[in-house]
This record gives C-alpha cells, sequence and structure tokens, in this order.
C-alpha cells in the first residue's frame, strides 16, 4: 500500500508485467521505469469528486504523480490555453508523445502533451 490506498486483490493478480508501467508514460518504455517505484494514484483525484474504485486507480511513477497532483487541467504555454491532463482511461499515448529511439527522450506532440 502507497499513499494510503490499498489495491484490490483483483488488481494486484494482474500478471506482474501488466503492473510494471506508469500509465502516464507507455506501457513499451517500461524498461526504463522497471527502476522507479510505482504509487497508486487516482485518475480524477479525490479531491475531485474521484472514487477509490479500481476504475479509477492507476499506476503512476513518482514523478508523474507528483507533477499531476490533484490537476485535471494544465496551461499549454504554446497555445496560450487550459487543456486537459492526460488520461490514461481516455487517451492514447501515441496520439499526444512520442519516444526517440535515438536518445531516449519524450516528445510532446499536443497541447495535452504539453500541459501534461
Amino acid at each position: 500500500m502507497r499513499g494510503g490506498y490499498a489495491m484490490s486483490s483483483e488488481i494486484r493478480s494482474l500478471p506482474h508485467d501488466n503492473l510494471l508501467r506508469c500509465v502516464t508514460i507507455a506501457s513499451w518504455i517500461k524498461f526504463f521505469l522497471r527502476t522507479r517505484p510505482f504509487e497508486v494514484e487516482h485518475v480524477v483525484p479525490t479531491s475531485k469528486d474521484g472514487s477509490d474504485d479500481d476504475s479509477n486507480l492507476a499506476l503512476a511513477c513518482r514523478a508523474c504523480n507528483l507533477r499531476k497532483l490533484d490537476h485535471l487541467s494544465g496551461f499549454d504555454g504554446m497555445t496560450q490555453t487550459e487543456v486537459p491532463l492526460f488520461d490514461p482511461r481516455r487517451h492514447r499515448w501515441d496520439d499526444h508523445f512520442q519516444l526517440s529511439f535515438e536518445d531516449g527522450e519524450i516528445r510532446v506532440t499536443t497541447a495535452l502533451g504539453r500541459a501534461t
């Protein structure tokens, strides 16, 4: 248990490989994330009426979880607009981010990606 929230036995019983990924970053760079501790995060924060149900819980690395905090949206400096943050239940990672295999950098391709 991290952050005071326990995962259900259904989530804990998923194959180990499914638990070793941060939903905010992408499953196909999980090799990088194996050295990072994960936290249970609320996709919709409880302070914004999000539930503790499994459908609202996800694993996130500490850096992503701290950056998100209890926000649902963020400011995109390029477009000067408030946009939703990446939601792994509603958005496709590849639509907003790209992984450079040459240098390992994550590149953003949309306002949502920049705000996230």
